[in-house]
């Protein structure tokens, strides 16, 4: 391109020259058309170089792209699959706690009172186990004291019942309904064995308590007892 420029710059003054003097000047054929060849040929190869780098730097690009695109969609599969892992796992989790708190439940209905519900979590789960643990608990302490009211009861105590005040809500309910029941089927057996006790002194003036429903049936023989 250099040489073609120099000699178009001389012909250029060459031309001038000539005109302004009244001559024609005597041009170089064979040398322009060397040098204008060499000046397409340099064209050209600028043109095929800047092609194939252009063509380098869009593969390059593309791969760039392909790349990235691979990366981001390697790391939504694995995310992906990460979800599903978790949920699973935790699905196994939830239906395992859940199996744990309907065979406690189970003991509970049958009576039966487990000191500790561990369901091997740490959750609201576990929370909610303990609690029903704090319930079973309860249950069996108003049942240990149901029986040794009893066994005493046995063993002549008969003056024995459950110590509500250590009992919470309607578990101290229950205990002061069964210590009044109590209360009753003794009044009732003391009533009687008084009124027999002046039965056997002669002392028929006495009249056992009308006694509502079936036990209307222990005044009725009561009654016998004196008329006899």
């Amino acid at each position: 391109l250099q040489v073609l420029r120099t000699s178009y710059d001389s012909f250029s003054a060459a031309v001038g020259g000539g005109i302004a003097y009244g001559s024609v000047p005597t041009l170089d054929i064979a040398g322009l058309d060397r040098e204008l060849g060499a000046a397409l040929d340099a064209l050209d190869k600028i043109g095929s170089d800047g092609s194939r780098q252009l063509a380098q730097l869009l593969v390059a690009r593309e791969a760039e792209l392909v790349n990235a695109r691979n990366w981001s969609l390697g790391g939504a599969l694995f995310a992906l699959l990460l979800a599903g892992y978790l949920f699973m796992g935790f699905n196994r989790s939830l239906k395992a706690t859940l199996r744990g708190l309907a065979r406690a439940s189970a003991q509970l209905a049958r009576g039966e009172f487990p000191e500790k519900i561990n369901l091997r979590t740490v959750d609201e789960m576990q929370a909610i186990a303990d609690e029903l643990a704090k319930v079973g608990a309860q249950l069996r302490q108003f049942d240990e004291a149901q029986h040794a009211m009893m066994a005493q009861h046995e063993a002549g105590e008969t003056e024995a019942r459950i110590d509500d005040k250590s009992l919470p809500g309607a578990f101290g309910e229950l205990a002061r309904g069964v210590n009044s029941l109590v209360d009753g089927h003794i009044a009732v057996q003391e009533r009687m064995a008084a009124v027999a006790g002046s039965y056997s002194r002669g002392d028929l003036a006495v009249v056992m308590d009308r006694l509502p429903g079936k036990r209307a049936a222990l005044t009725a023989a009561m009654d016998q007892i004196r008329d006899n």
